[in-house]
C-alpha cells in the first residue's frame, strides 16, 4: 500500500480569530483549511438560527435552542472515511451542544462524539459540520462555541477498510434475507451461473422485491460490491446453494490483513467456491427437521385473541386525546430534545435539495427546515412499502390506553399516534382483550427498519441497539421469524445505544461504539458524559469481539 496516498487533513474554524495549530500524524501528510465565521455569508443561512457575538456562536434572544450549519465544505480527492471534531466550547450547567458531521456536503448528517474518531458509513468527499445548542430555560447563560478543529482521514487504507466493512454488512443483510426465504419456502434458493456475477444476479431475481409469508420483503436494498458500483472491478460477491439446507456467501476483501478474515469460514467447500483469504465467507447448515412457520404461530395467537376480543368504539373526544400524544416534527424544541437524548444516535439523516436553497427570514417556519433536515435518506434502489399488507391485528387491554400490534406472535407496542398514523392504522380496528391474555404474549425485541436492512435489538429500557452482523444475530440464538419491520418514523422515536460492556464480570469497562470500533472510557469520561446504567448495553463475546479496539477516551 502506498502510504503517501493516506492523508490526514486538519482544518480550523475559528469564530473571530484564527489561531495556528500543529498536528502530528505518523506517516501522514497534514493540510489546513480555515474559515472565518464572523461573516454570516460563510454559514448556511437557510438553516442557521444561532448568532455570532463577541467571536462566539451562541443562542440569543428568548430562544432556548439554536442550530449552526457550516456554509463551506472541505473537498477531498480520495474520499473521507474518518473524521474527528475537537471543539473549544463553553457548556454551562443545564445546557448542551450536540455535534454532527457530514462527508457528502450535508446530504447525510451523523451525530458524533467530540474528540473521538468517527467511521463514516457513507461515501463522500465533501465535509461539513453542524451543531445544535440548547438550554433548559431562557434565564440560563447560553452555551457557546469559540473554535472547532476537525481532523480528517482519507486515502487508500481508509477506503479499503470502509469497503470491507460495507461488504460484511451487505453479506449479513443477504444472509438474513436467505433465512426469511427458508422460513417461507423450506429451502434455500437455487441459482445457476458459471460466474459470480451471474449467480449474484440470479439470487437477486429470487430475493429482491419478493415477499415472505407475512408480506414482509426479504430484502429492501440489493447490494453490490463497492468497487463494482464504480465499474472499477468485476462483481466480487458470490452465492452458492450447496443443497436445499446449505448455502455459502462470499466477498473478496481489499485489506488482506483484515481482522474479519479471522472470523469467517475458510477453505474449499464441496460444490462451492474457495473461501481462502482474502475471500470472506459466511454460510449456514440446517438439519432436515421441520419447524412451525412464523405464519402458523401468528395465526394461532391471532385466532385466540380475536375469539375473546371486541372492537373499540371511540368518540371524537377520545380520538383527539390520543392524537395529542403526537410529538410534532415541526416543534424545534422537540427535535433538539431528541438529538440531545440520543434519539438520532449513529443514524444518517438527509436534507432535501429544495430546502437547502431556502432564503426565507428567521420568522419563517423553523419546523419545516428541521423536518427536511432530519428526514431519512435511503441509499440505492428501494421498495415502496404497503403497511396495510402487514398480517397483524391491533389490541389493547381493558382500562388501558396502550395500543399493541400483534405480529409474528408477539406484541409490538405503538408508542404514540404519530407512529400509529404513519402505519395507516385505524382506531376502528383496535380490539379489546384481557390484560391477562396480553401479558402472556412476548414483546417484540428484534427489528429491521423498512428500506434499511440493518437489524436492531430493543433493550428492556426501550433503547435500540444495532446488531452489527448476522454472526452476532445468530450468537444470541435469535430467530428470523421474530424480526419485525418498522418504519423510520418509529425508529426515530427510540434512543439508540452508543455504549456497551462485556456481559462477563471479568471486564467491567464501558466502551463507546463508533462505526466498527469500540473505545474504552476512563472513569472521568463516564462521569463527564453523564452515562447511566440504562445507556450501556451488555453484549456477549461474539459481539464484543466484532468491534476493533480504539484508544482510550480520557
Amino acid at each position: 500500500m502506498n502510504k503517501l496516498l493516506q492523508k490526514t487533513i486538519s482544518f480550523i474554524i475559528a469564530l473571530g480569530i484564527i489561531i495556528p495549530t500543529t498536528f502530528n500524524f505518523a506517516k501522514a501528510q497534514t493540510e489546513y483549511f480555515s474559515d472565518e465565521l464572523t461573516d454570516y455569508n460563510k454559514l448556511d443561512v437557510g438553516f442557521t438560527t444561532a448568532r455570532i457575538f463577541d467571536g462566539r456562536i451562541m443562542i440569543t434572544g428568548n430562544s432556548v435552542s439554536a442550530i449552526v450549519v457550516s456554509g463551506n465544505s472541505f473537498r477531498s480527492s480520495y474520499g473521507i472515511t474518518k473524521a474527528m471534531i475537537e471543539p473549544e466550547h463553553t457548556v454551562p450547567a443545564d445546557t448542551q451542544i450536540t455535534y454532527f458531521l457530514s462527508n457528502d456536503i450535508g446530504t447525510n448528517w451523523i451525530e458524533v462524539v467530540p474528540n473521538v474518531w468517527f467511521d463514516f458509513q457513507t461515501v463522500g468527499k465533501d465535509l461539513k459540520w453542524m451543531a445544535i445548542l440548547s438550554k433548559e430555560n431562557t434565564n440560563l447563560i447560553s452555551p457557546n462555541i469559540e473554535r472547532i478543529t476537525i481532523s480528517i482521514k482519507q486515502g487508500s487504507s481508509e477506503i479499503n477498510d470502509y469497503n470491507d466493512s460495507t461488504r460484511i454488512s451487505d453479506l449479513s443483510a443477504v444472509s438474513f434475507a436467505l433465512e426469511k426465504y427458508y422460513e417461507t419456502k423450506g429451502k434455500y434458493p437455487s441459482v445457476k451461473g458459471k460466474t459470480a456475477s451471474q449467480r449474484w444476479e440470479g439470487l437477486k431475481e429470487l430475493l429482491y422485491g419478493k415477499l415472505d409469508l407475512n408480506n414482509s420483503y426479504y430484502i429492501y436494498n440489493w447490494p453490490q460490491d463497492p468497487l463494482f458500483e464504480d465499474e472499477i472491478n468485476s462483481q466480487s460477491y458470490d452465492y452458492k446453494n450447496i443443497s436445499k439446507t446449505q448455502y455459502i456467501l462470499g466477498a473478496t476483501l481489499q485489506n488482506q490483513d483484515s481482522s474479519y478474515l479471522g472470523q469467517d469460514l475458510d477453505g474449499k467447500m464441496k460444490k462451492a467456491f474457495s473461501c481462502n483469504d482474502p475471500v470472506y465467507c459466511i454460510g449456514n447448515v440446517r438439519s432436515n427437521e421441520k419447524k412451525a412457520s412464523s405464519s402458523t404461530q401468528q395465526a394461532n395467537i391471532t385466532e385466540i385473541l380475536l375469539a375473546s376480543s371486541k372492537k373499540i368504539s371511540y368518540s371524537s373526544n377520545q380520538s383527539t386525546t390520543y392524537s395529542n400524544q403526537t410529538v410534532s416534527n415541526n416543534d424545534l424544541q422537540s427535535l433538539v430534545n431528541r438529538a440531545l437524548s440520543g434519539i438520532y444516535g449513529n443514524n444518517a439523516y438527509a436534507i432535501s435539495s429544495s430546502s437547502s436553497n431556502s432564503t426565507s427570514s428567521q420568522s419563517a417556519s423553523i419546523g419545516g427546515i428541521f423536518s427536511n433536515l432530519f428526514s431519512k435518506k435511503t441509499k440505492n434502489q428501494t421498495i415502496d412499502t404497503n403497511y396495510g399488507a402487514r398480517k397483524s391485528i391491533l389490541v389493547r387491554a381493558e382500562n388501558n390506553q396502550e395500543v399493541y400490534e400483534i405480529i409474528n406472535g408477539q406484541k409490538h407496542w405503538i408508542l404514540n399516534s404519530e407512529i400509529f398514523n404513519d402505519y395507516g392504522f385505524s382506531l376502528d380496528d383496535i380490539n379489546i382483550v384481557s390484560q391477562k391474555e396480553l401479558d402472556q404474549i412476548p414483546r417484540t425485541k428484534l427489528f429491521r427498519v423498512i428500506n434499511d436492512d440493518k437489524l436492531y435489538y430493543l433493550t428492556e429500557a426501550n433503547r435500540m441497539k444495532l446488531i452489527p452482523s448476522i454472526e452476532v444475530f445468530n450468537s444470541y440464538e435469535n430467530k428470523v421469524q421474530d424480526v419485525v419491520d418498522i418504519s423510520q418514523t418509529e425508529f426515530n422515536s427510540y434512543p439508540t445505544i452508543k455504549y456497551i460492556n462485556l456481559e462477563s464480570k471479568k471486564d467491567p469497562r464501558v466502551w463507546l461504539i463508533s462505526g466498527n470500533t469500540k473505545y474504552p472510557l476512563s472513569n472521568e469520561a463516564i462521569v463527564r458524559s453523564n452515562i447511566c446504567q440504562l445507556d450501556v448495553a451488555p453484549v456477549n463475546k461474539t459481539e464484543f469481539d466484532y468491534y476493533k479496539i480504539g484508544n482510550e477516551i480520557k
